[in-house]
């Protein structure tokens, strides 16, 4: 089901702000942590493309950590993002912020996005397990990138509660802007070894898969479509993994 397109009315503010919203709290802490690391390998002025930037809260780290030059910020939504850019100019009046309302799910969006930026640039796909549990996005990602980019990415791993963030009642909301009844009695989640995706299915009907991999999945992912390990880090206190990629070298 293409929830993306349902993020309208405040229902994503409604699911961060839920304090049973955990995920969101713990991806934030990883950025906070694997910054500095970004920082080492991003030399000089490096641009940004924030896929999927969401509320843009996350804007400030790579603000704060990283010498920007242009920050692209990107997402499906036109009410958030304008938004996020209002702030972002505010707050960081040195910077060049521009945005991009597009679908980055669509072959050859994301590469048409990056086409427009002069320079080293960090490919970022923070928050968004939902969006990257698209295996097609791999490729699409990767054909964007130029010899110096780097691709950054955070995703949950596997645990017992990694449900809770989803099994609340603005997703069951967001979920049910498909015109179906969605709530906690018709529902049902399960993690599916197969794909490594938590998912959530009503009647029969899958209606959200989530990436949640262990580290060596998600190496392993990025490996198979010729994305080299820059950096790789797991979190186990707070179930996280991040990784940081260039494109490999073909021989």
């Amino acid at each position: 089901m293409e929830t993306k397109n349902f993020y309208h009315d405040g229902i994503w503010d409604a699911i961060v702000n839920d304090r049973e919203f955990d995920i969101g709290r713990r991806e934030f802490e990883t950025l906070v942590r694997f910054l500095p690391v970004v920082a080492r390998h991003a030399a000089g002025v490096v641009n940004v493309l924030h896929l999927g930037v969401g509320n843009g809260r996350e804007v400030t780290l790579f603000a704060n950590h990283l010498k920007v030059g242009e920050y692209v910020i990107n997402d499906i939504c036109a009410p958030s993002l304008e938004k996020v850019a209002e702030q972002a100019r505010v707050a960081y009046p040195d910077t060049s912020f521009s945005k991009a309302c597009a679908d980055i799910e669509q072959s050859g969006v994301i590469t048409k996005l990056r086409q427009g930026i002069t320079g080293q640039t960090l490919i970022v796909l923070v928050g968004n397990a939902v969006i990257f549990s698209n295996r097609g996005l791999d490729d699409n990602i990767k054909q964007a990138m130029e010899r110096d980019d780097l691709f950054l990415v955070t995703t949950e791993t596997p645990h017992e509660k990694m449900s809770q963030s989803y099994t609340i009642e603005p997703v069951y909301r967001l979920l049910a802007q498909s015109g179906l009844v969605v709530n906690a009695d018709n529902t049902r989640t399960w993690y599916d070894e197969s794909d490594q995706c938590l998912k959530m299915s009503c009647r029969g009907e899958i209606l959200l898969s989530s990436y949640k991999p262990k580290p060596e999945q998600l190496r392993q992912r990025m490996k198979s479509v010729n994305m080299a390990e820059v950096a790789l880090c797991e979190y186990q206190d707070i179930h996280m993994v991040v990784g940081l990629f260039r494109k490999g070298r073909l021989t």
